[in-house]
């Protein structure tokens, strides 16, 4: 969201750009520039991860942590604060693997092959694609359907705490 609002001031001016246009892709510019190509690699990049954290065990999940924030400062505060390009997510996620123990590296090798690991491989080869005069098989960036399931639903037990849950979460079983 935070990187949505930072770009609201050059999105007003393709918006206020694409009003003046009689060619019917008043949008097109405004959507450009919310969603370039980088915008929708490092979401994909983002979804994957997202997805994969949500499905790890407790233990797993420790580890990721541990790892993520072991890595150089600039790479994971780049990454949390939306500022780390997509060139720079590689050496990121190939650091997170050496660094990351049996678990966390089984992981991330099974998580390629699901259906966000899928999309983040398509949005990191559409330019490949796009330079080839082919567009790319599926969007990066999915309208339909919500990037992942419901928290409530993808959780594994252990990670909300056997019995009990971390605040801010509702029991409903």
């Amino acid at each position: 969201i935070v990187n949505s609002l930072s770009k609201a001031g050059e999105i007003a001016d393709h918006i206020v750009e694409g009003l003046q246009m009689e060619d019917g892709s008043r949008a097109t510019q405004a959507w450009e520039s919310l969603w370039s190509m980088e915008s929708r690699r490092k979401m994909a990049f983002y979804q994957f991860g997202a997805e994969m954290i949500a499905k790890m065990p407790l233990t797993t999940l420790q580890e990721f942590m541990r790892t993520f924030y072991a890595l150089p400062a600039p790479l994971w505060k780049g990454f949390l604060s939306h500022r780390l390009s997509s060139p720079m997510l590689i050496p990121l996620a190939v650091m997170m693997f050496f660094l990351g123990n049996n678990e966390l590296k089984k992981a991330l090798v099974s998580e390629l092959a699901s259906p966000a690991g899928v999309k983040m491989f398509q949005a990191a080869t559409a330019p490949i694609h796009t330079a080839e005069g082919r567009a790319p098989e599926v969007d990066a960036v999915m309208r339909r359907t919500p990037p992942q399931e419901p928290l409530k639903d993808v959780f594994r037990r252990e990670q909300l705490g056997m019995g009990s849950l971390p605040s801010g979460f509702v029991d409903e079983r």
